[in-house]
């Protein structure tokens, strides 16, 4: 089935009652024009989180309704009709045929109404069971029915003139279809879908300026629209429906991923950040935040977060941390408040954790046997290492220039030669440069 307007409507008593009943939408949230699923929609935050699973979108089509019980008569992109027990499973109900259903609705009488493209029928929320009442009259060959609604107590659908063009309206008799008559342009707005009531307000979808959409309230009795949500870019909605009274709702699944920070372990020195490369297959909703913690105990990272970061880069902090103790670095996503992450966000998702070690900073001090030294002669200096082996020590002495050694130990000797002719006093040794297995100190 192709869809022909972009504009669905439902009604609800006031916004404020409104406001504290769940919503559900059938809405496009990306490009890709394939993935379609069924979200639920808090009004009072305008956000939205699916009750599908997003592998699942493939099932259903761009229609559905809350049955009297809860749950969700929708269909499949092959038109066969299924009622989703617990989502994402589904019970199939009716296989596409030349008879197929393309609107759904819950009449004022409480029956479940399902039209088609020959006439209408009544379905059974108990027993699963379609029973047909009538076909259209012949005129109606014209008309590709494709929603309906409610309209001063009376079922009108609306659809496609498939030889004038526009869109028509049809007042529907539910008891013998085939004296169904036209009305005409659809009452209020040209364009509609769902179910609404002109004495108690239309809540629709409309386009402010592609790619983005906003749904709005309208009191067909001041003839004023009033703004609801403004909802975000690439988010198309083409069905929407509320769960009657009483009954609890689809819970949100959870789709939030922080991502995956690859295998790899970081090692740096205490005077440099560690910077890794950010997450990868990360998956936020409307509502998210993605960042970074730095922590310590793997079995328990919320408990043990030394750091956090909007970023992956994290620098030594000696007054929480030790140099040569493995750390861990995961992204973590779950819902903005005010701009911070909250960690109670039942979605709440950690990814894996890389290790990360800051290394010490290697050091020297120099002991020398016998401190007199002759010029022309020369005497031995050991130097003692902290660090990690080998090292390579650059050093300078009065009157003998520099000079770089490599030791395979945490100490190790060098000699000392002042030449002929140098002045008697001080002779000192002075290291200029450190290198060990993971940091150069200068």
């Amino acid at each position: 089935m192709h869809k022909h307007t972009w504009l669905i409507l439902i009604c609800f008593c006031t916004l404020g009652t409104l406001q504290s009943q769940s919503i559900y939408i059938v809405m496009q949230e990306d490009s890709n024009v394939s993935e379609w699923a069924i979200y639920k929609l808090d009004l009072a935050t305008c956000t939205y989180c699916p009750i599908i699973e997003p592998d699942d979108y493939s099932f259903f089509g761009l229609d559905f309704i809350v049955l009297p019980n809860g749950k969700i008569l929708t269909h499949t992109n092959s038109l066969n009709l299924v009622v989703l027990e617990s989502p994402p499973s589904t019970n199939i109900v009716w296989q596409g045929s030349n008879n197929i259903y393309n609107a759904f609705i819950v009449g004022p009488n409480g029956v479940v109404y399902l039209i088609s493209n020959t006439g209408l029928a009544t379905f059974d929320p108990v027993t699963y069971t379609i029973t047909q009442i009538g076909s259209w009259p012949p005129s109606f060959s014209n008309y590709f029915l494709e929603d309906m609604y409610i309209y001063n107590g009376q079922v009108y659908a609306a659809g496609t003139d498939l030889v004038n063009g526009g869109i028509v309206s049809v007042q529907i008799d539910l008891s013998n279809p085939s004296n169904s008559t036209l009305v005409g342009p659809t009452p209020l707005i040209t364009s509609v879908g769902g179910t609404y009531n002109n004495t108690q307000g239309v809540f629709y979808i409309e386009f402010e300026q592609a790619p983005y959409m906003d749904l709005k309230f309208y009191n067909p009795v001041t003839g004023s629209s009033e703004l609801v949500c403004d909802l975000p870019e690439n988010a198309y909605i083409w069905s929407i429906d509320i769960l009657p009274a009483g009954l609890p709702s689809y819970p949100c699944l959870c789709v939030t991923s922080a991502g995956y920070l690859g295998n790899q372990s970081y090692s740096y020195c205490i005077n440099a950040n560690a910077i890794i490369p950010p997450a990868t297959q990360t998956e936020l909703d409307n509502n998210d935040l993605l960042r970074y913690i730095l922590f310590s105990n793997p079995g328990d990272p919320l408990g043990s977060i030394i750091a956090t970061s909007d970023t992956p880069t994290f620098p030594f902090n000696p007054n929480t941390m030790q140099a040569g103790i493995t750390y861990y670095i995961a992204a973590i996503a779950g819902n903005d408040i005010n701009g911070i992450l909250d960690l109670s966000d039942p979605c709440l998702d950690i990814s894996n954790a890389v290790q990360v070690v800051w290394r010490p900073l290697p050091t020297t001090t120099f002991t020398v046997a016998n401190p007199n030294v002759c010029a022309g002669a020369c005497t031995v200096v050991t130097a003692n290492f902290t660090g990690t082996a080998p090292f390579t020590l650059s050093y300078s002495t009065t009157g003998s220039g520099s000079a770089t050694q490599t030791f395979s130990g945490n100490s190790g000797t060098f000699q000392i030669c002042p030449p002929p002719g140098t002045t008697p006093g001080n002779l000192i040794v002075q290291a200029t440069k450190i290198v060990d297995a993971w940091c150069t100190c200068e």
